[in-house]
């Protein structure tokens, strides 16, 4: 178990963002960021992309275990072979192997996109696990990694999450380093609460 804690705390990093106001619900994401990528600039990205600039931001980095973070919901990449991405093998070993024993039952199955939300999981302190399909590991690029975002905001929205912790960074996307992938979430993110609030005003 000491092993594990200490695997856990040496892989990550987490850069939190939050949107003080502007459409609701306001958001805190928390990215989990591999600890060997440099996030300077994934900061300028997230202080830019994300939210208008009429909506400040806060941004805070430290060092994480995410098994012990405290969060509304932790999401988890899965593969649909049933394998796991590195952080997310730390984290089933973390659960007593839970999350592999979900996957391997079927309940969810894995493509690009494809999502299932789960309460109080052991060993994990989240409230929530969303468990999102990457598809084939080798067939992961770029807009296949976008379309699982989009799915995973519309996730959260769907059952009103106000914050949220993403390993999906951790997850290998063929030609994307860390600070392509923290785009490519904050574009994505961008652009589905652009999509939310538009309709929202409409409807209203």
């Amino acid at each position: 178990a000491g092993h594990l804690q200490l695997a856990l705390r040496n892989s990550a990093r987490m850069l939190a963002f939050h949107c003080d106001k502007g459409p609701p619900p306001p958001l805190l994401v928390r990215l989990i960021l591999p600890m060997h990528d440099p996030q300077s600039r994934i900061f300028a990205i997230f202080s830019t992309l994300y939210f208008p600039d009429r909506y400040p931001m806060h941004f805070s980095v430290k060092a994480s275990n995410p098994a012990t973070l405290a969060t509304s919901c932790l999401v988890i990449g899965v593969y649909e072979d049933k394998s796991l991405p590195d952080l997310a093998a730390l984290l089933d070993a973390a659960s007593n192997k839970a999350l592999s024993a979900v996957v391997e039952a079927g309940d969810i199955a894995g493509k690009v996109g494809d999502t299932l939300l789960l309460q109080k999981v052991p060993g994990l302190k989240a409230q929530r696990i969303l468990l999102v399909g990457c598809g084939k590991e080798k067939a992961l690029d770029a807009k296949k990694f976008s379309t699982l975002v989009r799915n995973t905001w519309k996730a959260l929205q769907k059952h009103n999450l106000t914050d949220v912790a993403l390993t999906l960074t951790d997850v290998p996307v063929s030609n994307a380093d860390a600070r392509r992938k923290a785009e490519l979430v904050a574009r994505n993110f961008q652009a589905q609460q652009y999509r939310y609030t538009t309709t929202k005003s409409k409807s209203g």
